[in-house]
């Protein structure tokens, strides 16, 4: 009996066959049928943990033995085996039956005596209080020469035997499972991705035995039947084209051997080998692949059985032990921790690549491995909890790393229906103002599938947390537009650009989806979670929100200016600054930089000043619009004043529009002040003297604080309307600039635009 189960289903047994009816995957149900008035997930969660009977009923091609079970090494089992099994912590046992070298060919009838030694296994472990799993196992196999490689064309048979198997075990309680078929494709590459014709065969002959199985009576008539996943692969078997038959009692059966590199291939496998596992992101990816089970599977009232998981752990794999021990505790906690999933291990005892317990001595050839099972068995165990949300948020030292930046793996979320509309990233920028990352990811392109895209985000000095919308519009290095619809299998995040020699030490990111999934408890608070216990307050019904329709006229105050320079080859000198607290003029010094040309540096004058708030006159030789001049007056070198004409190519912007910059001297690019000698020598220095006047002016009437797109409210729309202003100048009324201010900063940035981001999805509420 399983002992501990943390996570209860979302719904009660009389609510699921409604879930299940509304699901457009198992169709429209009956009212729940149960046996012993369990449930198919009460079922799954009574196994406990499970473990193979491998490499005995299983073997095929055996020609030396008429006792084909004993013909891969291992002896008939005995009574005690189960016995010693069950004390050690196991409460279910699969027992892989191969029958047709017990077939006959013609008639399809089943050797009474083999049928008479599969019960004697039966009762043996029934005895023992274990849950019991039968199944065919290879009478299908890899190179094709069995009679259920045929596909369709041996559903005379296959409706045949299963039929005689039913109705010679349906006296049996529910203790006894029946599962159809092992790990089967009818394919060329039955490892690749699951061709439409195998999704056809697999999703008849699950229908054809449910309903055979169904038809022999008896208890057969509400057992608990184990349905063949697409060559139990988890991958291929999560996807819409498998569809689970209209039947309450069923389960679905999935293999766990991921990652492959790991848990089952050689050293100088062409795929890749691992002899270790266990870091951070490697469990986290079991975390992930249980919540996308649950989703797809559990949560529509359908539990799963992992029939086969492990590590090979023969001598010639050369894994590390607790490598193998951990991934073990890992999987089989989540399991026990995973209201309707399950996990079984496969074991050859002895005589296979993964040997566990040895059925001659009846102790486990690793006793650390007894004392997981024993100790997860018992619910003592760890393993998560999961939630319901719209978002999960990561930690960036938990990621994988690759070229320099971070992959997170979308397809668990993907595999629950959900798309990633917008992340929020976490971090501590330092040595500079700002870093940029640019955030890749696959789409169709236009139209084309398969396509690479990207989005940016930048987190500055004085802001910690900065987001991203994935809005579905794209702008190309050449500033080209074009549409994409983001695929979810994954999103690189590489830094793509930064403050001279600023870094950041990002902490995590909170990936925001379309719709609620299931992910995991990390039993850390998340800063990103919308706060229940705040009350949403409503303009229209409370007077005290009134917004105000007095004018407001806002003079930015404090604004940082400073001049600094950039040698060739990109490296970034000194900046010397001084603060503007209004408009004036004042002079930034540049001390001594060492003998140079002035034509080898990029010089130019820098601000934190938001230019987006104010309009951009072709005709000056600057920004403004009558509220806000800045203008160079005069450079000195060496204390001497040089001369230069003024060019209005001079201004340019970063990509986020929040700093304006006056270029100097830029001969690599040709937009510098005009009529400067690059070759002027800077020995002792330089100084600049620059006039800012700038006053914003604010409208009269009602603020809407945060519908930017003034549609009359406020959704994931103005957060995309705000940040396509604030990174490729997109414009918007004045209205909307006014709404947008959420901070009544006086400019519109980043922090308003994460700030209605963070009301959309209900984190906080906006001023009124």
């Amino acid at each position: 009996m399983r002992t501990i189960k943390k996570v209860i289903s979302a719904v009660t047994a009389s609510a699921l066959s409604l879930t299940m009816a509304a699901s457009s995957m198992v169709g429209s149900l009956p009212v729940t049928v149960t046996a012993a008035d369990k449930t198919a997930i009460e079922i799954v969660d009574d196994m406990g943990l499970g473990w193979n009977l491998g490499n005995t009923f299983d073997a095929w091609n055996v020609t030396w033995t008429k006792e084909t079970w004993t013909g891969w090494g291992n002896d008939m089992p005995s009574a005690d085996l189960f016995k010693a099994l069950k004390a050690s912590g196991i409460s279910s046992v699969r027992i892989p039956v191969t029958w047709y070298q017990h077939t006959n060919s013609s008639t399809f009838d089943i050797d009474d005596d083999y049928l008479a030694r599969i019960k004697t296994v039966v009762d043996y472990a029934r005895d023992a209080d274990m849950y019991v799993i039968i199944n065919m196992h290879w009478d299908w196999e890899s190179k094709g020469s069995l009679w259920l490689n045929k596909g369709l064309d041996a559903l005379p048979q296959f409706n045949a035997m299963w039929k005689e198997i039913a109705t010679y075990f349906k006296s049996y309680d529910e203790h006894l499972v029946f599962e159809d078929m092992n790990e089967v494709a009818w394919q060329s590459n039955i490892y690749g991705p699951y061709t439409d014709d195998s999704y056809n065969t697999l999703n008849k002959l699950n229908s054809e035995f449910v309903s055979n199985v169904r038809a022999t009576g008896g208890n057969n008539a509400n057992r608990l039947l184990l349905l063949a996943g697409a060559n139990t692969d988890l991958d291929n078997t999560c996807n819409s084209k498998f569809v689970v038959p209209n039947d309450n009692m069923v389960a679905v059966s999935i293999h766990y051997y991921r990652p492959s590199t790991f848990t089952v291939a050689e050293p100088g496998a062409s795929y890749g080998y691992s002899s270790t596992w266990g870091s951070t992101a490697e469990v986290n990816a079991v975390y992930n692949d249980f919540s996308r089970m649950k989703s797809f599977f559990v949560d529509k009232g359908v539990p799963v059985i992992l029939g086969e998981s492990g590590v090979a752990n023969a001598g010639k794999f050369n894994r590390d032990k607790e490598s193998i021990r951990k991934f073990i505790k890992t999987v089989d906690s989540t399991a026990m921790n995973t209201s309707g999933i399950t996990a079984f291990l496969w074991d050859d005892s002895g005589h296979g690549d993964l040997n566990y317990f040895n059925r001659n001595t009846l102790e486990w050839f690793d006793p650390e491995i007894g004392n997981i099972i024993h100790e997860v068995s018992g619910g003592t165990g760890e393993g998560p909890t999961y939630q319901t949300k719209n978002r999960v948020t990561l930690k960036f030292k938990d990621l994988e790393t690759d070229e320099g930046g971070y992959v997170i793996d979308l397809t668990p979320y993907g595999a629950q229906d959900a798309t990633l509309t917008s992340v929020i990233i976490n971090g501590a920028v330092k040595g500079g103002d700002f870093v940029g990352y640019g955030l890749g990811f696959e789409a169709a392109k236009d139209g084309t599938a398969g396509s690479w895209c990207s989005e940016t985000v930048q987190l500055t000095s004085s802001d910690t947390s900065a987001s991203a919308v994935l809005d579905g519009k794209g702008e190309d290095d050449k500033g080209n537009t074009y549409a994409y619809e983001l695929a979810m299998k994954y999103l690189q995040v590489q830094q793509w650009w930064a403050d001279g020699d600023a870094t950041c030490d990002l902490d995590s990111i909170t990936l925001v989806f379309d719709k609620e999934i299931s992910v995991v408890d990390t039993g850390e608070e998340d800063p990103t979670d919308p706060d229940p216990t705040e009350p949403a307050t409503d303009p229209a019904t409370d007077p005290a929100t009134e917004p105000t329709t007095e004018p407001v006229t806002v003079e930015p105050k404090d604004w940082d200016v400073w001049a600094g320079y950039q040698y060739a080859g990109n490296k970034l000198g000194k900046k010397y600054g001084v603060m503007v607290d209004g408009s004036g003029t004042y002079t930034i010094e540049i001390p001594e930089v060492g003998t140079t040309m002035a034509g080898d540096m990029i010089l130019y004058l820098d601000s934190k000043i938001n230019i987006y708030d104010y309009a951009i006159n072709e005709e000056s030789d600057g920004l403004k619009d009558g509220t806000l001049d800045i203008k160079i007056d005069s450079i000195k070198v060496d204390g001497k004043e040089i001369t230069y004409t003024p060019s209005k190519n001079c201004v340019t912007t970063d990509d986020k529009g929040q700093n304006l910059r006056i270029n100097i001297v830029n001969p690599y690019f040709g937009d510098g002040i005009e009529d400067i000698d690059p070759n002027i020598t800077v020995e002792e220095g330089m100084s600049i003297t620059f006039t800012i006047k700038m006053d914003k002016e604010g409208s009269t009437g009602d603020i809407s604080y945060g519908d930017v797109d003034c549609d009359g409210k406020v959704g994931i729309l103005d957060v995309i309307t705000l940040n396509k202003n604030l990174m490729v100048n997109e414009a918007i009324t004045d209205e909307g600039r006014k709404n947008a201010d959420v901070d009544n900063s006086g400019s519109i940035d980043e922090v308003d635009a994460l700030n209605i981001l963070k009301a959309v999805v209900e984190l906080t509420t906006l001023p009124v």
